[in-house]
């Protein structure tokens, strides 16, 4: 058993084109060498609304990104973690972490205790 564990790390900047987001993604990942053990992603790598006046964007764990990506896993030999997608599910949006390898299209954890703040005086 392997005493240390292998991570690449991308940054990007991610904007309201999901399209382009996950084209940069892809080439990035692809560029990585197969002997690290883990992709960690950033939170809103896929998506970051730009303008608050346009819709939400979110994903359901069909969609082509997430099988696009197990075949990349597939093929490097190694997970990919988003730090955060609006994932859909039975008509409500989790603010998800998401991992994707060769074996799983996807397995999330929705994040439901986003943080505490008390402010004096004042609801949080």
């Amino acid at each position: 058993m392997k005493n240390e564990i292998t991570m690449a790390l991308i940054q990007i900047s991610s904007t309201d084109n999901v399209e382009e987001n996950f084209k940069q993604i892809y080439k990035l990942i692809s560029e990585i060498p197969q002997n690290v053990d883990w992709v960690v992603l950033p939170e809103n790598a896929l998506y970051m609304r730009i303008d608050n006046d346009a819709p939400q964007v979110t994903f359901d764990l069909s969609e082509k990104y997430f099988h696009q990506l197990q075949e990349l896993c597939k093929e490097k030999q190694f997970p990919v973690l988003l730090g955060s997608v609006p994932v859909r599910k039975a008509n409500k949006v989790y603010n998800s972490t998401v991992v994707v390898n060769a074996v799983n299209s996807a397995a999330i954890y929705d994040k439901i205790h986003l943080f505490d703040v008390d402010v004096k005086g004042e609801k949080s």
